[in-house]
């Protein structure tokens, strides 16, 4: 980050880059979900987490 000469998180706009991007990364888990229950259980998860706002959820990766 150093090396870049700032950090993400600290941009102005990041607020709005992540809120745009937060639900593209809920496609894959919608695809996966009718047949795979860990990622309808991760999708739900993640849906859950961006209704209430809750920034401190993780997400995790199924593979």
């Amino acid at each position: 980050m150093a090396a870049y000469g700032y950090h993400i998180l600290d941009s102005p706009g990041w607020p709005l880059r992540r809120d745009i991007t937060e639900p593209h990364a809920l496609g894959a888990y919608v695809r996966l979900a009718p047949g795979k229950p860990a990622a309808a259980a991760e999708l739900h998860h993640r849906v859950h987490s961006l209704r209430t706002g809750d920034r401190s959820a993780r997400w995790h990766a199924i593979p």
